[in-house]
C-alpha cells in the first residue's frame, strides 16, 4: 500500500492532465490525501506561519501507514494554528519540532502544505 506522500510525489513527477486525473480516481477513498489537499488548497484555511527554519530530516524510514497517521497528526496541529490556539514563536518552535521529527519526503509535503503551494499541478 502506497502513502499519501507517494502519491503526492507520483504526481508531481506527472505530465500530462489525464495521467494525473487517473491518479487521482485511483486514490478517490485516500481520505488522507483528501485532507492534505483540503489544508493546501482551501484558501479560507489561513496557518499564520510564513517563515520557519528548516531542520535536519530523520534518516528512519516508515510504513505507509505511520507516514499517513503522522500527516493526519500535522493537518490538525495546522488546524489548532488556523483556530490561533497556538501563535507566534510558540507556533513557530512547534512546526519546527514537528519537522524536525519527520523524514525527508514529510518534510517537503509539511513545508508545501504550511506554504499552501503542493506543487503537483493540482487546483480545486
Amino acid at each position: 500500500m502506497r502513502s499519501s506522500l507517494d502519491v503526492l510525489d507520483e504526481l508531481e513527477s506527472t505530465n500530462g492532465r489525464l495521467a494525473k486525473e487517473a491518479i487521482l480516481k485511483r486514490e478517490k477513498d485516500n481520505e488522507t490525501l483528501k485532507q492534505i489537499f483540503h489544508a493546501a488548497l482551501n484558501p479560507y484555511i489561513v496557518f499564520f506561519i510564513s517563515k520557519f527554519s528548516r531542520q535536519r530530516p530523520q534518516p528512519a524510514v516508515r510504513g505507509s501507514e505511520q507516514v499517513d497517521s503522522d500527516m493526519v497528526g500535522f493537518i490538525q496541529f495546522l488546524y489548532s494554528l488556523s483556530r490561533r490556539e497556538v501563535v507566534g514563536n510558540a507556533a513557530k518552535s512547534a512546526l519546527e519540532a514537528f519537522l524536525s521529527q519527520s523524514t525527508a519526503q514529510e518534510q517537503k509535503w509539511m513545508e508545501r502544505i504550511v506554504l499552501k503551494n503542493l506543487r503537483v499541478g493540482v487546483k480545486d
